[in-house]
């Protein structure tokens, strides 16, 4: 047909190099930025939450998001998490539990029922940064519940 245009071929695009980092209640003043883990606890003597800042992969002009997950490596089983935008700006290797962003609005939850991989669909998510419907600081991971679940962060070998 004369006019048409065939769609573009979809594209994958990867990356390591993301920030994370967990702060906890218990340590206030302390920073995590360069653990191996990430901690997600709902203890009532020490909560732990996760902070994860995915960079926004330069994209091709015109490009559509279809498809976005974060997959991470759960070294710890726990119960379930929440999954919400993070709403203020935050540094890997500044923020600690006396200057940790708020928690925004929820996006999902996971949970990791056992040692392994652990993917986290953030299309909408990605869809709303790139839109600019949300500011881009990242997502905060918590839970109420006490049986905490640890991630490898990207500092782990």
């Amino acid at each position: 047909m004369a006019g048409s245009t065939n769609p573009p071929e979809p594209i994958t695009l990867d990356t390591a190099d993301i920030d994370d980092t967990h702060v906890a209640s218990c340590l206030p003043q302390m920073n995590f930025g360069e653990a191996k883990q990430v901690m997600i606890d709902g203890s009532n003597t020490c909560r732990y939450d996760t902070l994860i800042d995915v960079p926004r992969l330069e994209l091709p002009a015109g490009a559509l998001v279809s498809k976005a997950t974060l997959t991470l490596t759960c070294s710890n089983a726990g119960a379930a998490i929440t999954v919400s935008y993070a709403d203020e700006a935050w540094k890997e290797l500044m923020v600690r539990w006396n200057t940790r962003p708020e928690v925004g609005t929820t996006i999902g939850t996971i949970t990791c029922a056992e040692v392994g991989t652990v993917t986290i669909d953030l299309t909408a998510a990605f869809k709303a940064w790139l839109s600019g419907d949300h500011a881009t600081n990242g997502i905060y991971l918590r839970t109420e519940a006490t049986d905490g679940t640890d991630f490898a962060s990207s500092e782990a070998e």
